[in-house]
């Protein structure tokens, strides 16, 4: 967890996915990414996309789950290198509030004083995940057709982890 913190300090979206099996035995991955390459953002009814800093509001239709599902499927992941599983997708959350988009239920209007979203999800373009059985560290970056691409300096990276 120290690490995590020190390598995602500065980084507004970022995530620690730890795993523990029969509350005490480590699971087989612990994954941490960070640096959001494209973001979906559901709050107060209104659906956002963002793409390389660029937000577009989108218009909300009825079942916004199949409407974020729609969008998820446009990406793509491939795994020709054999990376362990989950090595980049979208990450994140929807919150109970999303119930109301599968089931009529009585809605009690609640003072939203955090004001967090009914659903965050990204794609991190910087994924380190930690192999707990062959104690093995995979470092990778997403490369997506649909994004513009910076230059990666491995070189940089490396050293980064090395610290």
């Amino acid at each position: 967890v120290p690490y995590f913190m020190d390598t995602v300090d500065e980084t507004k979206y970022s995530f620690l996915y730890e795993s523990v099996e029969k509350g005490k035995d480590k699971g087989r991955y612990t994954f941490c990414g960070y640096e959001a390459l494209s973001i979906i953002l559901n709050k107060k009814n209104n659906l956002y996309i963002t793409n390389s800093g660029k937000t577009k509001k989108i218009k909300k239709k009825k079942d916004i789950l199949k409407q974020i599902n729609s969008i998820i499927t446009k990406y793509k992941i491939s795994n020709k290198y054999n990376l362990p599983p989950m090595t980049s997708s979208f990450f994140g959350y929807l919150s109970y509030e999303n119930i109301n988009n599968v089931e009529k239920i009585i809605k009690k209007r609640k003072l939203d004083k955090l004001q967090i979203p009914d659903c965050l999800l990204f794609i991190p373009e910087t994924l380190i995940i930690y192999d707990n059985q062959k104690s093995t560290l995979y470092i990778t970056k997403t490369i997506t057709k649909h994004l513009p691409q910076k230059k990666i300096n491995y070189s940089n990276l490396i050293n980064k982890f090395e610290k």
